[in-house]
């Protein structure tokens, strides 16, 4: 008899790109349910998007928590606040089985790191608990740039029997979070080869498109600040639309699927429409078929780019007071990032182009190569030991 899979989607897209090869390769072998904690984290997957299209197919059931779900209960909890037998109520393990339709019990769950819902709680509670496991929903090692002297952790407990990381430097990012026999490091699945083969379908390069993987991050900071995002990507386009070398070139933008104010149209919407456009692909696709990679300073998309081996930078944000984004990025600290700023953004991106085998941009991927070393078949790896702890 099958085991039985549960996969618990907190936010959307994200977390499953990064788990979606380990699903399809265990597809014959175990049951896959899928628990959407909101009606927003399943509207966050476009059918455009061929990882969703591929591992839908491998469901057995879904099953999508919305506001009516256990309505009187979640009433009850407004009134009478952090009340443990009304959570209980809510998050009750039998319940969710009965909704998905489980024929006995589940054996596994994965939930990203970043996932302190309830009801995994009341999983890890029960007498015979499944084995629950983390993992990362992002292409980012968290310690790569942290050295002894520069320790940064992760202070929060994290809820699992294991947790799956990239590199055995993020040791100590996690260090406080999770014994050291917990964790387990296997390098990034989602850039397998043979993965990228099946999702990318043979699609050649695009000689005329730029990816820009753009967080737009209107209504994070005080509205009197937020003319600092605006100015900021008006002068990119600006920048990008006058520039010779740039003449027949495209932008195509990846918006992050959560930090996705819609307010960044009413400024791209002020240049000629046939000059950028927005995407819903997945970002391991854009940055294949893309001549350069741009992304928002301190955004994890910008592992994507490098992984893709195409010259990948990142545009720095304008000052503003008080504010909570990072001075320095990760991958900046590393060593592996090019920061775009006005000063030097026209002679960047000119050399992206021109010369992507000069020294900026053989640096750059040398330093990524040394830091991240990408593992041949990730997947099979993390394979072998679940089913070998399951």
């Amino acid at each position: 008899m099958k085991k039985n899979i549960l996969l618990i989607i907190r936010r959307g897209q994200p977390e499953l790109e990064w788990i979606a090869p380990i699903l399809y390769k265990l597809k014959n072998e175990y049951n896959i349910f899928t628990f959407y904690l909101s009606q927003d984290a399943l509207n966050n997957f476009s059918n455009k998007n061929p990882i969703y299209s591929i591992i839908k197919k491998t469901y057995k059931n879904i099953f999508v928590q919305k506001l009516s779900t256990n309505f009187f209960w979640r009433l009850l909890q407004k009134i009478f606040i952090n009340n443990k037998y009304i959570i209980s109520k809510i998050h009750n393990p039998s319940f969710l089985i009965k909704k998905l339709k489980i024929k006995g019990k589940i054996d596994i769950i994965f939930s990203e790191y970043g996932n302190k819902s309830e009801w995994i709680k009341s999983f890890a509670i029960l007498e015979k608990k499944p084995l629950i496991v983390n993992y990362p929903s992002s292409p980012l090692s968290f310690g790569q740039g942290f050295k002894e002297k520069h320790k940064k952790f992760y202070s929060k407990k994290l809820l699992c029997d294991y947790v799956f990381l990239i590199l055995k430097r993020d040791y100590l990012y996690w260090s406080k979070s999770i014994h050291k026999n917990k964790m387990l490091f296997f390098g990034n699945p989602s850039y397998d080869a043979w993965w990228i083969k099946k999702i990318y379908n043979n699609k050649k390069k695009n000689n005329k498109h730029i990816l820009y993987a753009y967080n737009s991050d209107f209504g994070l900071i005080p509205k009197e600040q937020e003319k600092v995002f605006e100015n900021d990507l008006f002068y990119f386009m600006k920048t990008f639309i006058n520039m010779k070398v740039m003449k027949n070139k495209k932008i195509i933008f990846k918006i992050h699927p959560l930090r996705n104010n819609p307010y960044y149209l009413k400024i791209l919407n002020k240049f000629p429409k046939n000059r950028w456009a927005i995407s819903k692909l997945p970002l391991t696709l854009l940055a294949k078929q893309s001549l350069l990679m741009i992304c928002t300073h301190g955004s994890a998309a910008i592992l994507n780019g490098l992984y893709a081996k195409i010259p990948t930078m990142e545009f720095a944000r304008g000052y503003y007071k008080n504010s909570n984004f990072v001075k320095k990025s990760v991958t900046e600290i590393a060593g592996m990032s090019v920061v775009l700023n006005r000063k030097n953004l026209k002679k960047i991106l000119s050399s992206s182009l021109i010369s992507s085998n000069n020294n900026i941009w053989k640096n750059q991927k040398k330093v990524f190569l040394d830091t991240y070393n990408p593992e041949p078949d990730s997947t099979k790896k993390i394979i072998d030991v679940i089913k070998k702890i399951s």
